[in-house]
């Protein structure tokens, strides 16, 4: 192809040909970088679509209406930050749409512990049995029920003395300090 006689000299040929040859990598580094984007960006799907959701990073809470007016997965993303900053691991969570709450798997000091997170206004009874329930059958020692809002009076009488813990608005607030 260089043969024909283009009036270039063979230096200039050299050059051309070198030039060429330098700008392949361009256009291969492009496509592979958009392959790798993809492809986080659809693992990312799946796991989204495994959980039932995403975390929302919830912006500055500084009252207790504020924390009130997150909503489910800003409240998710508020409690996983705030539970690493006190050493644990957050392992995994998923949405549990039908009961409107948020389940993570976490751990401390290598105990597991699971956390349940939900926006009701008065959180019933039934909503800490049935974690009580769910822990002892997974053979998990600590459980934690979180709300913005506030429990029924049942529900923190009969946790009292229970492995599960009854966290509200008030008392999540303040753990942010």
């Amino acid at each position: 192809v260089l043969s024909i006689s283009t009036g270039l000299t063979d230096t200039q040929r050299t050059g051309l040909l070198t030039g060429f040859l330098l700008l392949i990598p361009f256009p291969a580094f492009g496509v592979i970088t958009s392959a790798r984007s993809e492809q986080r960006a659809r693992e990312t799907r799946e796991v989204q679509e495994r959980r039932g959701g995403k975390l929302d990073r919830p912006g500055r809470v500084k009252s207790l209406d504020d924390l009130r007016a997150l909503s489910l997965n800003q409240l998710g993303g508020y409690v996983a930050d705030l539970f690493r900053r006190h050493g644990f691991l957050v392992d995994d969570y998923h949405f549990e749409n039908r009961e409107n709450l948020i389940e993570f798997n976490l751990r401390k000091d290598e105990q597991p512990w699971i956390v349940r997170v939900t926006v009701d206004d008065k959180v019933k009874q039934s909503a800490a049995l049935q974690l009580n329930q769910y822990i002892r059958s997974q053979g998990i020692t600590k459980g934690v029920l979180i709300t913005s809002m506030e429990f029924q009076d049942q529900a923190t009488r009969w946790a009292k003395d229970k492995p599960v813990a009854l966290i509200d608005g008030p008392t999540l607030l303040s753990m942010d300090d």
